[in-house]
């Protein structure tokens, strides 16, 4: 099995932006990711760019290959390890 690895990510809107990479790892499993896009799943209780659409932008990693890319507030990020 290559594994999935996350490198950072990151949730928010412009320069407020909070760190959710513990919040994303303790998401991942054998099989890979699967995640929503929001203030429920990322950063429950707490808003950190209000009334502003957020994306969250992930960076991982799949045995050698790397990856990068952001989802917008309300996606299902889907990854397979």
């Amino acid at each position: 099995m290559k594994g999935l690895k996350i490198r950072s990510a990151t949730y928010g809107a412009g320069s407020q932006k909070a760190d959710v990479t513990d919040a994303v790892r303790a998401a991942v499993d054998d099989l890979g990711l699967v995640i929503g896009v929001g203030n429920g799943s990322l950063t429950p209780g707490t808003d950190p760019a209000p009334n502003q659409p957020k994306v969250l932008h992930l960076r991982w990693q799949v045995g050698r290959k790397k990856f990068d890319q952001e989802w917008p507030e309300g996606a299902i990020v889907t990854i397979e390890a």
